[in-house]
């Protein structure tokens, strides 16, 4: 792994056997990143990815063990209970052109895995919504606005 910061910018390069999660939170402790939005693309072949079962409030987790192109990988680092918290969804190409993705547990880096936190200026602090039963943006709990009917 290696990385490089510029201002509000780190730019990651994750080598085989990395671990994404792993790598990408020991990189905002360290530049002490309080709130980013991550976007990257690459190659893992081991992808620990969940499902949010809204009946359950659950989520469904699967380990899938093959070569995969990261298509995408997006989400946020924010706070939650005053600790770095991780948001991100990754969606995963097979060699058959099929496309499989979800929540983000781990993965494992196959080839090489390029990342981009850009790091926000403003604290995003998570809290609890115990009707959906994840933990969602505290701040928009304050804005009122239309509902629809």
């Amino acid at each position: 792994m290696e990385y490089k910061k510029h201002e509000k910018h780190i730019v990651v390069r994750l080598d085989k056997g990395d671990r994404v999660m792993e790598s990408l939170l020991a990189i905002a402790e360290k530049e002490n990143v309080k709130s980013a939005s991550i976007t990257g693309l690459g190659a893992v072949d081991i992808a620990n990815i969940a499902f949010f079962d809204i009946e359950t409030k659950e989520y469904r987790t699967q380990q899938f063990n093959e070569m995969f192109e990261v298509l995408n990988l997006t989400g946020f680092l924010t706070q939650l209970d005053n600790k770095l918290h991780s948001h991100i969804h990754i969606t995963l190409g097979r060699s058959d052109y099929s496309v499989i993705g979800g929540h983000l547990i781990e993965a494992q880096i196959g080839v090489t895995c390029e990342i981009v936190l850009n790091i926000l200026d403003i604290p995003i602090h998570r809290q609890h919504d115990d009707e959906l039963g994840i933990d969602t943006f505290g701040f928009l709990r304050e804005v009122k606005g239309p509902s629809i009917s």
